[in-house]
């Protein structure tokens, strides 16, 4: 070799450090300083120094390349791996500088727990740190463990959340090779996993056992080959999961609930590609199944639901047994529900999809509910059915408005949707009779024509329009909202429209300072433009509309009377006219829920009597209403509001203590609350003496659990017998002061102060104790309080001297009889019996009894409190007298009873059949719950059922119409002059059916007008005129199953509903063409002759 080699020195300077750690993650960099002279660097990386020190360029496995740059990504690096590393130099010609072999341990920050910052390389790490109720969070990457949720005998309640669980991108990119298992855990607080892709390593992939996690937002895939061991989600023992917004697919059984205990809900998943859907052990609990698609699992449409499964609504199920095309009762249905890519395992749903908008219409999203995407699991009143939300997206979101194409929005209102992050919008339309917001105390802004002025928001808060937040905006002259900067174009059009960020809530050429006035409003939730009666540019006429921001990214828009022809109306992301912009008709949006939702309910004491003079108090700003001497109570809140109601009345508690809501976009009835005397003592216990002798003959008490069952609400009753007949019960051989267990069969169990037990023991002295047993015949309270027991009447008995004791397991309850005991050494009889309910309510009963001493009450096993105040029992509020009574008439639709008809009544209510006057009446037991149903060959019912909770006083008017064979589905008789109109002195009752969309229909003769039209509002009409009329008190009337406060009187004979009109030529085009009542639809002038009025009852 010529010249001189250049003087070349190894790599030196590491990083990472020699013998360090290496934390870096996603991207790990090697780097180093080179040597003087080097043009190029080989590396080396391996797992063993020895042979990363002996390799050169043959060894594949090891040479990583030559690179010009000091830096280098390894790939491949497995965490609390060490990894050996060397840097050879390479100089001119070739020559080479063998370098250091340096080495570090790879400790990525992969897992983080957000309350303390720490940094893990395995999720299981973080979930063994971590305390209750923390959450981890987990980078993208693959993790091959199996998470375990238990530490020994310690149950591990953390949230394990994916980095991004609303990106399908991110959930398939963290991926779990191993699963997870949850198991004991019995607390309040649960675990949660959230966003990942779980892949088996071997059988069960999420392994549940008496425990109650949420299973959200994952990819949950089997192995593909049909191993009959490789189940998505096995629940057994005492478990009740919440499985929500999940994709489980090509594993051999989807779900799996093995264990009398194990139940669960299962809502809004994607149970696909599996060889068994859902699978239900006979002796489990059945989980509530809702808004879920299971399809296509196995070779037969019975593989979809193995088992018997009593509470599935609103899914789409393969096979299930409905008609053609058509939901059931329940809302369930059969259809292929059209994913976009099986192969890839991308089961959103297509556009075109049957399951969209086909959920359970009364639904609404839980605390941070959210579809596999993110997305807002209901979107303008509507849910679809799966885990995947397809809201509707409203694109580029513009109307022009023309001679040609006039403003048809006039009180309207339509409400802007965020999607996912805000990117898109959903949207709804609905009618107004008033601005959704009152502009009156609003800062008048002071705008010239075409000028513009600035709003700053005060408290931090900020509007948002596609997912760009601001605190502050600029309000136009010309019906408009900026962002950027402010703006006084005159000239409406997509173009300018589609220049900046902009909300045109009627883009035209106004000037505000010729006449009315432009204001705007800061509240609680949302900030509020108004544009009140102001005129185009030299013009005189008026027009009213109005902007409402939600700080929730929520917008909406609305019109009142508006004047102008031409206009743009809606958003903009300011990206200029979208190249394949496509213009909206905005008013052919899908209705809202008409007017702001409304939530009601009744507060009732445990008996079913009211509570009048309850107040409700509504958080962040909606609110309190007090109840009426039924105890009801009604309250309308804006739309979408988000909040929690809260009862209080001096001297009462009440349960639950409060309910809190989400984004409140439909009517919430029902919502109900049980009131209790706070004066009830908390130790319900009675000590009876001589002096104070035993004064409950002939009487019962039921003690009603109260929360979370650690105390209890009471009433008394008087009886003529025993609650439960003790006739063919089980004897139990007791002698003077004896004890024996009792075990209950059916996985039942009962439960005292909020524990439950599957056994207790039974005394010879008038008690029941549970852990341990007792045969203590000295009554006192110290005795009575040493442990968990139920004194029905503690005594010193003697059941060999006479009388028995006996037991008797039903469908509901568990009863204990102590029949004609005598007192020990006494020839007296003594009979009272124990009921316990499996709900955890607990009735004592009496009838003769000879006794005058004795303790009754129930204890927690605590022992005597130290505040303890004896309770006269007798003096508890009376319950409702005897078992309740639901009763009701079933007739046709000409208001004749039905006889015959069998109303089934569920969970053990038995049946009973209407009389000759369709009357029916029927005793169900106290607390029943269930659902009643109507049948006869021939018939259909509206209702089709009535469903009732805790009945626990007679319900009367429980009626039913029968309807009798097909029902007409239009409705409309067209009169001409060879078929004369012919019903004059008649009238036509229309009954709604089923979900209201179609019609009963009878008719009456009569000779006056069912109401009589004096003291009537008159409405002065013209020739082909029409005059709107609005409902007040929140009242509405439907047509068809659509409600509307407002609607529409014509001088031509007919009603109308979405919009006015003044049509006089009769035809079916034209009746057919809006909703509408044709009474009598012709060319009538009113001018010249008559009266029209309204009037409301």
């Amino acid at each position: 070799m010529s010249g001189v080699e250049p003087v070349q020195e190894a790599a030196k300077n590491p990083s990472p450090a020699a013998a360090g750690q290496a934390t870096d993650y996603p991207v790990l960099l090697l780097a180093w300083e080179p040597g003087p002279g080097a043009i190029y660097h080989d590396v080396y990386v391996g797992t063993r120094g020895a042979l990363v020190e002996a390799a050169d360029r043959t060894c594949q496995d090891l040479f990583k390349g030559t690179h010009m740059e000091p830096v280098f990504e390894p790939e491949g690096l497995q965490p609390r791996q060490k990894y050996y590393w060397r840097i050879d130099e390479v100089g001119a010609g070739g020559h080479i500088t063998k370098g250091s072999v340096w080495w570090f341990t790879y400790t990525p920050h992969r897992v983080q727990n957000n309350r303390t910052g720490q940094w893990y390389c395995f999720i299981q790490e973080a979930i063994d740190a971590a305390d209750a109720g923390d959450q981890i969070t987990v980078r993208e990457g693959s993790y091959s463990e199996t998470l375990r949720f238990y530490d020994g005998q310690e149950y591990k309640p953390v949230k394990v959340r994916s980095a991004d669980p609303s990106s399908w991108d991110a959930v398939r990119a963290t991926q779990i090779f191993g699963g997870a298992v949850f198991s004991r855990g019995s607390g309040a607080v649960q675990a949660e996993l959230d966003g990942f892709w779980i892949i088996p390593k071997k059988y069960n992939n999420i392994f549940i056992c008496d425990s109650s996690p949420t299973i959200t937002r994952c990819l949950i895939e089997g192995d593909g080959i049909g191993d009959s061991e490789d189940i998505a989600v096995h629940v057994c023992g005492n478990s009740s999961p919440v499985i929500r917004n999940n994709f489980v697919c090509r594993g051999y059984v989807g779900l799996y609930f093995d264990g009398a205990a194990s139940s669960g809900i299962v809502r809004n998943n994607t149970i696909v590609c599996n060889s068994y859907g859902i699978v239900r052990d006979e002796d489990t609990t059945s989980p509530i199944i809702s808004n879920c698609i299971v399809w296509g699992n196995g070779s037969d449409p019975s593989c979809n639901l193995a088992g018997v499964f009593e509470n599935v609504e609103y899914s789409c199920i393969g096979g299930w047994p409905c008609e053609a095309g058509e939901p059931d009762a329940d809302g369930n249905f059969d259809l292929v529900p059209r994913f976009v890519d099986v192969d890839a395992n991308d089961f959103h749903l297509t556009a075109d999809s049957p399951c969209i908008n086909a959920g359970n219409p009364a639904d609404t999203p839980w605390p941070d509910d959210a579809d596999i995407d993110g997305e807002p699991r209901v979107v303008a009143g509507a849910v679809d059915v799966g885990a995947d939300e397809v809201a509707l997206r409203i694109g580029d979101c513009a109307e022009w408005f023309s001679s040609q194409r006039p403003f048809d929005l006039s009180h309207s209102s339509i409400m802007f949707i965020p999607v996912g992050n805000g990117t898109s919008y959903g949207a709804c339309v609905r009618p107004i009779t008033q601005l959704p917001t009152v502009p009156q105390g609003g800062v008048i802004l002071s705008l010239d024509d075409d000028g513009y002025a600035p709003v700053n928001l005060s408290d931090q808060k900020t509007v948002s329009i596609y997912g760009n937040r601001f605190s502050r905006f600029y309000v136009g002259s010309n019906g408009y909202i900026t962002f950027s900067h402010g703006d006084d174009d005159c000239h409406p059009s997509f173009f300018r429209h589609f220049l900046t960020k902009r909300i045109s809530c009627l883009f035209a050429d106004f000037d505000p300072s010729a006449s009315g006035s432009v204001s705007w409003k800061q509240l609680a939730d949302r900030v509020v433009v108004t544009w009140r009666d102001i005129s185009e540019y030299d013009r005189s006429n008026a027009s009213t509309f109005q902007v409402e921001m939600y700080f929730d990214g929520r917008i909406q828009l609305a019109w009142l009377a508006v004047a102008v022809a031409e206009g743009v109306v809606g958003l903009s992301d300011g990206l200029g006219v979208p190249v394949d912009f496509q213009e909206t008709d905005i008013s052919e949006y899908p209705q809202c829920t008409v007017g702001p939702p409304a939530i009601s309910g009744y507060v009732r004491n445990w008996d079913g009597s009211e509570i009048r003079g309850v107040t409700l108090t509504f958080s962040d700003g909606g609110g309190h209403v007090t109840t009426d001497s039924s105890g009801y109570y009604s309250e309308t809140v804006p739309y979408g509001w988000s909040g929690v109601i809260t009862p209080s009345k001096s001297g009462y508690r009440f349960s639950p203590l409060s309910k809190s809501y989400s984004h409140v976009n439909s009517d919430r009835p029902d919502e109900d609350y049980t009131g209790s005397p706070e004066s009830l003592s908390d130790y319900v216990t009675e000590q009876f003496s001589s002096d104070s002798p035993f004064d409950l003959s002939n009487s019962s008490i039921v003690f009603i659990p109260v929360t979370d069952g650690t105390s209890y609400g009471s009433c008394v009753r008087p009886i003529t017998q025993l609650p439960t007949d003790p006739e063919g019960g089980v004897i139990l051989p007791l002698g003077d002061d004896g004890c024996e267990l009792v075990t209950l069969s059916g996985e039942k169990s009962v439960s005292i102060y909020g524990h439950r037990f599957s056994s207790f023991y039974v005394g010879s002295n008038g008690y029941l104790t549970f852990r341990i047993r007792d045969r203590d015949p000295a009554e006192s309270l110290v005795d009575h309080f040493d442990r968990e027991r139920i004194s029905c009447l503690f005594n010193d008995f003697d059941p060999s001297s006479g009388g028995t004791v006996s037991w008797k397991q039903l469908a509901d309850r568990v009863a204990v009889t102590w029949g004609d005991v005598p007192e020990y050494g006494q020839s007296n009889s003594n009979t009272f019996q124990v009921e316990m309910y499996f709900d955890g309510r607990i009735q004592l009963a009496w009838l003769a009894v000879a006794a005058t001493e004795g303790i009754v009450g129930l204890s927690d096993g605590l022992g005597v409190p130290i505040d303890f105040q004896e309770t006269d029992l007798s003096e508890y509020t009376l319950c409702g007298l005897g078992p309740p009574v639901i009763s009701g008439c079933v007739r046709s639709l000409g208001g004749s009873g039905i006889s015959d008809v069998t109303l089934s009544f569920s969970n053990d209510g038995d049946s009973i059949t209407t009389d000759d006057s369709g009357y029916y009446s029927k005793t169900v037991s106290y607390g029943w719950s269930g659902v009643a149903t109507p049948s006869k060959s021939g018939c259909t019912f509206s209702p089709p059922s009535r469903s009732y909770s805790h009945v626990t006083s007679d319900m009367q008017d429980q009626d039913f119409v029968a309807l009798a064979g097909e029902l007409p589905d239009y409705l409309v008789e067209h009169f001409s002059s060879p078929e004369s109109f012919d019903l004059s002195n008649t009238s036509i009752m229309f009954i709604p059916t089923g979900n209201g969309a179609s019609y009963g229909a009878c008719v009456r003769e009569i000779t006056e007008l069912p109401t009589h039209p004096a003291g009537s509002t008159v409405l002065t009409l013209d020739d082909d005129g029409c005059e709107p009329i609005s409902l007040d008190s929140h009242k509405a009337i439907s047509i068809f199953g659509v409600s509307f406060p407002t609607f529409y009187v014509g001088s031509n004979g007919y009603i109308t509903f979405s919009e006015s009109d003044r049509d006089p030529g009769e035809s079916l085009d034209d009746h057919f063409d809006t909703q509408r009542i044709s009474c009598l639809f012709h060319d009538f002038d009113p001018s010249l002759g008559g009266r029209l009025r309204w009037c409301r009852d």
